[in-house]
């Protein structure tokens, strides 16, 4: 992809966790999709399986402010890193929090065929059990 083309993308697709839609994030993704973050490091594989993760997630945590900082091509042109913060409301709690992290990104096709996110998860996880 063209930074252009990743830029569009990454316009399109951050909103969509906004919108708190998850049909319409997975969209974005390919069918055979490989996403991993700190709750799966095992992965999830599949768009079918990743909407089910997606539905969780979106359930679990309502409200999305992201504040992308950096957005890195990799050279060989298929894909991206994404530096990104971002601040959730956690709907047990109501309660927010805010974490930094990185997306690595590789796309087919023009959507994404693996998402491996990360960040330290101990801000969101102190968050979630205040609610208990």
């Amino acid at each position: 992809m063209k930074k252009g083309e990743i830029q569009a993308l990454v316009d399109r697709w951050f909103p969509l966790w906004v919108d708190g839609n998850a049909e319409k994030v997975v969209e974005v993704y390919s069918e055979d999709v490989v996403f991993k973050d700190p709750a799966r490091p095992g992965g999830i594989f599949g768009k079918k399986a990743f909407l089910e993760y997606v539905t969780k997630v979106l359930k679990a945590f309502r409200r999305w402010d992201w504040d992308v900082k950096e957005i890195i091509p990799y050279d060989e042109g298929d894909g991206f890193i994404i530096i990104w913060n971002v601040t959730v409301t956690v709907a047990a709690t109501g309660g927010k929090a805010a974490f930094p992290g990185i997306d690595l990104v590789w796309t087919r096709d023009g959507k994404i065929a693996r998402n491996e996110v990360y960040f330290d998860r101990s801000v969101l996880l102190a968050e979630m059990r205040r609610g208990r």
